[in-house]
């Protein structure tokens, strides 16, 4: 019986705890100023609602919240919405519940003075000719399944209004990320475009590949070593491809491609070599490099290579 009573007990405290959250949700917080937010407390709050929807479609939700980060300044209801927006838009691309994976990851950079929430699925992904409009108004990729899923368009404006922007990576057959950049400061606010990291310890190349995507417009980073490119990565998640030699001192480029994949399977990763026959010696357990390149390739190779993989919105 006390055990019965117990059961009880903790279940009402559920019961009561989901009811409060929904009531803070429904209110909103139009006309109140803006006061500073635990981003954990937020994400805590909205698994507390969406939760049982997550557990029906997603096998695996995995969190991985940052200790002690800065609070901002902005509405905790509007940011919980952009919160279950995400969640729910993940679940929905899952695959069958037994493979689906969602993980949530909090984290600050100091360089952008911003809160980071990434939320990444293993699921479908979205094609790249879709990228550029999904966060239009009522635009959708599951059409045939009775949405219009107005919730990423909705999330686009309400980070906006906090300052931030929202990003989005995804790769068919291997999963989305969304990205939400959050400024400590509201005022500050937060700019930033897809990045092309190179990779090369001959420093003469690392100088070619540069010009080529100024040329195109495009923004690059050049580093000598490994290393320092994984160091790179840390404090910018905007990068969404990267182009590395195979054979550099120090950590060679299946090491490197092995750490930035599991670190982040959504990079397109491009190794090169003058090596014909390179992709025969791949260590075990090492994945493949989403594309190959064989020195000497053209400008032209490069850029059409570059031009048919998917940027990250931002």
């Amino acid at each position: 019986m006390r055990e019965i009573i117990e059961a009880i007990k903790i279940g009402s405290g559920r019961i009561w705890s989901l009811v409060s959250n929904l009531k803070d949700f429904a209110r909103g917080d139009e006309g109140i100023a803006a006061r500073p937010v635990q981003i954990n407390e937020v994400i805590e709050k909205t698994l507390a609602i969406v939760g049982s929807q997550l557990r029906k479609q997603s096998y695996q939700v995995n969190m991985s919240l940052s200790d002690n980060l800065p609070s901002i300044y902005g509405h905790s209801q509007k940011l919980e919405q952009v919160m279950a927006n995400l969640l729910l838009n993940a679940a929905h691309a899952l695959p069958t519940k037994d493979e689906g994976k969602i993980s949530v990851t909090t984290r600050y950079v100091g360089r952008l003075r911003s809160i980071l929430i990434e939320i990444e699925d293993n699921g479908e992904g979205i094609k790249t000719e879709f990228m550029s409009r999904i966060f239009e108004p009522f635009y959708t990729t599951r059409r045939t399944k009775g949405g219009t899923e107005p919730g990423l368009s909705v999330s686009y404006g309400l980070v906006r209004e906090h300052g931030g922007i929202i990003g989005a990576l995804s790769r068919p057959g291997i999963g989305s990320r969304f990205t939400v950049y959050l400024p400590v400061e509201m005022q500050a606010g937060v700019r930033l475009s897809p990045i092309i990291l190179c990779v090369d310890d001959d420093q003469g190349f690392l100088n070619m590949l540069r010009k080529i995507f100024i040329k195109v417009n495009t923004d690059v980073e050049t580093l000598e070593s490994a290393e320092a490119a994984l160091g790179y990565l840390e404090e910018h998640p905007e990068v969404d491809i990267v182009l590395s030699d195979l054979f550099m001192p120090g950590m060679d480029g299946w090491e490197f491609l092995a750490k930035v994949k599991a670190r982040s399977p959504l990079i397109a990763f491009i190794l090169y070599t003058g090596q014909r026959d390179a992709l025969q010696g791949k260590p075990k357990g090492v994945p493949f490099p989403d594309y190959f390149l064989e020195k000497p390739f053209t400008i032209q190779q490069l850029t059409r290579l570059v031009d048919s993989i998917g940027r990250q919105v931002l």
